[in-house]
């Protein structure tokens, strides 16, 4: 059997140098990797067969840039691909546990292969080898090119926070699913996660930034509207209003901006605005 042929794609936004050297290290487990730069200016990578630089000089959006470097994919061949963050870090033996269970297992309702992500959220891992959660998200997961078009793509209305949930849920109701094998596992960064307790009580919190607070309030909202009748509990989709605004005012900075953004949040989702976040600041 040929070796299995495996593409990465990593979307930048304003990376540091070393974040840029470190991607060009994952072509020792990847056969071509596609750079989308969400960046408004140039960065100086070297293309050439094995590398393609793609920059529009604006930010499009995380689902915008992974259905260009999905369907750049796609023409190029690739029935798998490999999604990455611009801080990732991958090691070769991770990535050959992945891209071995693939080989070795029928992958047709499939849609993505992913491994366990070590984070500071409070959740445990099964205990079984493989499981089938409901979604997860997209770094360091293998896609299914070939099911990604049935599926039909990222939905780019969403521009950042809930497009992996939104793709996940959709992928589902095709009677698709996803493969996590728990036993191979990536630490992964989500936020600044800060845990503080008042008395008996656990708060988490994330610390994204003003305008992530928004899209979070904004697009969790509409996915809680759009999969209702589809059986999810939305535990990973907080947009408890209350409890929010708490968690601002006691353990996080930057607080006035995070609030006025988490209330245009839920104005807008009212309002039924979609899109880039359409604030000046």
């Amino acid at each position: 059997m040929d070796k299995m042929k495996l593409a990465g794609v990593v979307i930048l936004y304003n990376p540091t140098n070393e974040q840029i050297e470190n991607i060009k290290q994952s072509l020792v487990f990847l056969d071509k990797i596609y750079i989308i730069d969400n960046s408004t200016q140039e960065h100086l990578i070297e293309q050439n067969d094995q590398i393609l630089y793609y920059n529009q000089r604006e930010n499009m959006g995380v689902a915008k840039a992974l259905n260009i470097g999905c369907q750049l994919a796609i023409k190029d061949g690739f029935n798998w691909l490999l999604t990455m963050d611009q801080d990732s870090v991958f090691n070769k033996e991770t990535i050959d546990k992945l891209c071995e269970y693939i080989e070795k297992n029928d992958m047709s309702k499939t849609y993505i292969v992913s491994p366990w992500l070590n984070t500071k959220l409070l959740e445990e891992k099964p205990k079984e080898e493989i499981s089938h959660p409901s979604d997860v998200m997209t770094s360091g997961s293998i896609m299914n090119l070939k099911l990604y078009e049935k599926i039909g793509g990222f939905k780019e209305w969403l521009f950042i926070d809930g497009v992996d949930i939104a793709y996940c849920y959709d992928g589902n109701r095709l009677g698709y699913h996803i493969d996590r094998l728990n036993n191979v596992c990536i630490d992964h960064s989500l936020g600044d996660i800060k845990i503080h307790k008042i008395l008996w009580k656990t708060f988490l919190c994330t610390n994204h930034n003003y305008i992530r607070k928004y899209y979070m309030q904004r697009n969790y909202r509409y996915l809680r509207e759009m999969y209702k009748d589809d059986g999810y509990d939305f535990s990973n989709m907080p947009v408890a209003f209350k409890g929010i605004i708490f968690r601002i005012i006691f353990f996080e900075d930057d607080k006035l901006r995070k609030l006025k953004s988490v209330i245009r949040g839920k104005r807008d989702y009212i309002k039924g605005i979609k899109g880039k976040y359409p604030y000046h600041d």
